[in-house]
Formats: structure tokens, sequence, C-alpha cells
């Protein structure tokens, strides 16, 4: 049995952030030839030297804009995941549960890279879906930072060890560096309102 791990984050209302798992048929390729795993669109091309944070999503390029832009924070966790062997692709998810803001999902990984795919909630105002993707880009690093996370149960037995269990379902999951990350960046965000034009 394989599972597939939801890294849940940012629940609406709430500063809740999970690690669930759930059985999966396994992804033995790269994102783009998994159909059950990978993101939908045809331009997601793996690329060993293209960004390690990738999307195909105006609105989701928006916000990465913006935490550029804005967020001494973001830009540093940013910085840090595009030194490691993840490559995370960033989509809207509107069948994402109501409660969640964003969640890192579990794809693959081959000799070269590990991949994962970041969904957020498109229901979500513009500054929070930049602090949610900051604190999934933290949770990125966390899983790039740790050489024996190489498919499910490997990634469940990390947060077992770093993380605290939450208890909203099964294998919950938060950690608190990747807490901090969104809640700092939403300060970022309201003391930099001046940049927001264009966002």
């Amino acid at each position: 049995m394989k599972l597939t791990i939801l890294l849940t984050l940012f629940v609406l209302g709430s500063p809740s952030w999970q690690l669930e798992a759930a059985e999966r048929r396994p992804a033995a390729s790269p994102p783009s030839a998994a159909p059950d795993a990978s993101p939908p669109s045809t331009s997601f091309v793996v690329d060993r030297t293209g960004p390690r944070v990738r999307t195909a999503d105006t609105r989701v390029a928006r916000v990465l804009a913006s935490g550029i832009a804005r967020s001494a924070t973001f830009r540093d966790v940013l910085s840090r995941v595009e030194k490691l062997d993840v490559i995370a692709y960033v989509e809207l998810d509107p069948g994402i549960r109501d409660r969640l803001s964003g969640a890192v999902r579990w794809v693959a990984a081959t000799s070269t890279f590990r991949y994962v795919r970041i969904v957020l909630n498109p229901s979500l105002p513009h500054a929070q879906l930049v602090a949610t993707l900051a604190h999934e880009l933290q949770h990125v690093s966390e899983i790039g930072n740790e050489p024996s996370v190489v498919d499910p149960r490997s990634l469940s037995s990390f947060y077992g060890r770093v993380g605290t269990e939450h208890g909203f379902h099964s294998e919950e999951w938060e950690t608190k560096l990747a807490q901090d990350t969104g809640y700092i960046v939403i300060r970022e965000l309201a003391s930099n309102r001046a940049d927001a034009r264009g966002f």
C-alpha cells in the first residue's frame, strides 16, 4: 500500500495546518507523465535548469510577484526553495475543502528531483493567498532539506518527528516555523500596502 500525503495549510479563519494521508496509486514518473497526480496544464515541462517554483496560472503568477515585491520573508523562503532539489507546481484548486486555504501534495521522486504540487483556495483574498503560499513554500523548504523524504511514507514519518499533531483528521500536523512564516508575511503585506498597486 502506498500513501499520498496532503500537507494542508492556513485553514480558513484558523492558524491550523495539517498533514493528511490517503490511499493513492503510486506515482512512478515526473508530473508531466502522472495523470492522477500532475498539474493538469501541458505547459508544465520538466526543466533541470528552470525555477523550482512553477505555475501556468496568471493569478498565481501575480501572487508570486506580489510576495516578491512586498515581503522580505516571502523572498527569503522562495530563495531557499530555489536552491533545493524539489520542484513545486502551484495552482488554484476550486475543489479544495472549504476550510482550507492551501495544500502541499506529494507527487513523485526521480533520480534528479522530488516533485510536489501546491494548491491554493481561489476564494481567498489576495493577501491571504500570498501568505498561504509563503507558508506552503516553508513546508517545501522543510521537505527539500530532508533527504530521507522520497515518498509519501517517508514524508509522513518526517512530519511525525518534526511536526505537531493537530487532530482534525488522521495524521494531521503543523510546524511552528511554517505558521510563523505565514503570520510574518501577512504583517509585511499590511505594512507595504502602498506597494500593492497592480496586484
